[in-house]
């Protein structure tokens, strides 16, 4: 049996060009379809300022800016459930941006986290509301705070900037 070797060659040319344009296809269709169609959801969203969407080698991260929201729990399970529509199976990462200012974000780090993390710890959600609320009385600040089976969720607001917080309840 004689192989022409110039077939062999055209035939493997042709073949490796092909895997390329799928190759392409699929990932233009990713970017294009999946990942812009997630993005102009969201942004479609009247709570929600800006979204973005930035790759990472082991998952995607989904940058969400609100608008000040009544329930930072409700906000987060719509832009999970869409992220999950869209994204079907990919793994993801939701960061919630809010407006804050220095006050708001030197509070949290300082005085709030500490309550919210212990509380996680331990269990003892009522002694973090306790702090919470003479917290609020000393500084003039609104804190929200909701609590699901996987998450609490915190929004902290002095005047027109908020701070918003999603820590996992382990």
């Amino acid at each position: 049996m004689n192989i022409d070797k110039g077939k062999v060659v055209r035939i493997a040319i042709i073949a490796l060009f092909s895997l390329s344009i799928m190759i392409a296809g699929q990932l233009i269709y990713t970017r294009y379809s999946v990942e812009k169609s997630l993005i102009n959801t969201l942004t479609q969203r009247p709570d929600i300022v800006k979204a973005e969407l930035i790759k990472a080698p082991d998952k995607l991260w989904v940058f969400v800016e609100l608008k000040n929201v009544d329930s930072i729990l409700d906000a987060w399970n719509e832009i999970n459930s869409i992220s999950k529509r869209h994204l079907r199976g990919q793994m993801f990462s939701i960061t919630i941006l809010g407006n804050p200012n220095s006050l708001v974000e030197e509070l949290y780090n300082n005085q709030i986290q500490y309550d919210l993390y212990e509380a996680i710890q331990t269990g003892n959600y009522s002694n973090m509301r306790e702090s919470l609320d003479e917290t609020e009385a000393a500084e003039g600040v609104t804190i929200k705070v909701f609590i699901d089976t996987e998450r609490l969720y915190m929004h902290l607001q002095h005047g027109e900037h908020y701070l918003y917080k999603i820590l996992e309840r382990a």
